[in-house]
């Protein structure tokens, strides 16, 4: 077990009413435990200025994106509106959040800072090869928007058959859907996906998608407590539950976790699924556990090959 929990990642600004929170180098899974354990200090805190600097991030994974949205809607539902220090402008990072429609997302809970970035190269419109960051609610946008685009990203750019399209788009309707039926949440969760051809080792010129999923509802542990007698579960043993034993809310319906780590498996794929204060990791073969900063709700990130 790996504890990656580090509290002094929000640090104070020179002013004493303001406290920043950077995000790391590569804003990947591991790096939003980080950023975890900053708001975890700042949402105990009430009043004052919390600035999200993105400034030091090199590269955006499709969860690092989803997690930023959940962060500022976090802070703002505790009346703490953050400011966001976005990448400088024409950097391939101002680039990246802009065609993955961030900005759009953000503003609501957020305030931007130094988003003065020049439109053009086509980033308004769609693309087969990923989904912007998407906010979801109702089933009917779970259908048109995120299942559809993510079945065409399997098809197109990772060549899957009838069967595992079919069963990965039930999967992709089912974590979104756990934030409509399941997390009590009354805001949207958020999906985005991104495909990339790797460069290299075994799997050069071979493609593969990062899909996140993520909400601020009850979690996991609260979840199957409508089922099961969970008091002395600790979240690391819910999701053991829910993952590797297939627990379900109900007799006839599960969280989904079983299909995904048999398309992952088969397609060489990464499930890494977060919830309070653990994370489970299956990577083929391999299961690990991840105690960190405990943050509200359920985060998925999942990595799939061609």
């Amino acid at each position: 077990m790996v504890n990656l929990s580090s509290p002094d990642m929000a640090r104070p600004d020179s002013k004493s009413d303001t406290r920043v929170i950077p995000f790391p180098a590569r804003a990947d899974v591991n790096g939003m435990e980080e950023v975890a354990a900053g708001v975890g200090d700042d949402a105990k805190r009430r009043g004052g200025e919390i600035r999200i600097d993105l400034q030091g991030v090199q590269f955006f994974e499709p969860y690092g994106i989803a997690f930023l949205a959940l962060v500022c809607r976090k802070l703002a539902s505790q009346g703490v509106k953050p400011t966001v220090l976005l990448p400088l402008t024409d950097t391939p990072q101002a680039f990246y959040l802009k065609r993955m429609r961030v900005p759009q997302a953000l503003r609501r809970w957020a305030n931007l800072e130094n988003y003065l970035w020049s439109k053009g190269r086509g980033w308004e419109s769609s693309s087969r090869v990923l989904l912007e960051l998407t906010p979801f609610q109702r089933a009917v946008e779970i259908e048109r928007i995120v299942v559809g685009r993510v079945y065409q990203i399997l098809k197109t750019q990772l060549h899957y058959g009838p069967a595992d399209l079919s069963a990965f788009a039930n999967i992709v309707a089912e974590l979104c859907e756990n934030v409509q039926d399941h997390s009590h949440e009354t805001e949207s969760g958020f999906v985005a996906a991104q495909t990339y051809r790797s460069k290299f080792g075994i799997t050069k010129g071979k493609s593969c998608v990062l899909l996140a999923a993520v909400d601020l509802g009850i979690g996991i542990r609260a979840s199957l407590g409508e089922r099961y007698a969970v008091s002395s579960w600790t979240h690391e043993v819910a999701l053991e539950n829910a993952i590797l034993r297939n627990y379900s809310r109900s007799g006839n319906r599960g969280l989904g976790f079983e299909t995904v780590r048999r398309i992952c498996s088969k397609h060489h794929g990464h499930l890494q699924v977060r919830s309070g204060d653990a994370r489970l990791d299956i990577h083929q073969n391999r299961i690990s556990t991840v105690t960190g900063p405990s943050f509200a709700g359920t985060q998925v990130a999942i990595k799939l090959w061609e």
